[in-house]
């Protein structure tokens, strides 16, 4: 089945931003939805962009928000994906200010309805609100993962464990 030019443009963006970040940004991932889970946006806007409804409910300082708005911008200008405020919609976006969750988002729109939550601890250790910590977040949220973690990685990835610093979890998934 050929990629739909959205499609093609995401993998550009997510190749073009996993280059440029020299490190990555987690504090600990959630765990991915199960393979069969219905994880895209379905909503489209009058041009056919996929939109994601999303509210902030963390508190972050206004520079915060305006590194959140610049990272949505720029997906949006790369991709089909329109970031809009929630009104009444059922299917969200929330993202968060938790303690102790560090940089964190589910991969996509959740099945079942349940919220999908993206968090951007601030203060950090791992700098959550950042920039390019926001793209990547961003990005998991509108459904994309780590290539390690994709469908049949394994089949294609080898793993130089001595290159990893210690400390950092990798987390393989194998499908």
């Amino acid at each position: 089945m050929p990629l739909h030019h959205c499609q093609k443009l995401l993998i550009r963006l997510l190749i073009t931003l996993t280059a440029s970040l020299s490190q990555s940004p987690h504090g600990r991932d959630i765990p991915l939805p199960p393979r069969d889970a219905v994880i895209k946006w379905h909503s489209r806007d009058s041009d056919g962009n996929y939109v994601v409804p999303y509210s902030v409910t963390g508190l972050f300082h206004h520079y915060e928000i305006e590194t959140l708005e610049q990272a949505m911008l720029h997906i949006e200008a790369n991709t089909c994906i329109r970031f809009r405020a929630r009104r009444s919609e059922r299917f969200y976006a929330e993202i968060r200010n938790v303690k102790g969750l560090g940089c964190t988002s589910g991969v996509g729109a959740r099945a079942n309805g349940d919220l999908s939550v993206v968090n951007l601890e601030s203060p950090s250790q791992y700098e959550c609100t950042k920039y390019r910590n926001v793209v990547h977040e961003l990005l998991h949220l509108i459904g994309l993962n780590h290539e390690h973690e994709r469908y049949g990685a394994h089949k294609h990835i080898i793993v130089h464990y001595e290159n990893i610093r210690p400390g950092i979890i990798l987390i393989i998934i194998r499908y």
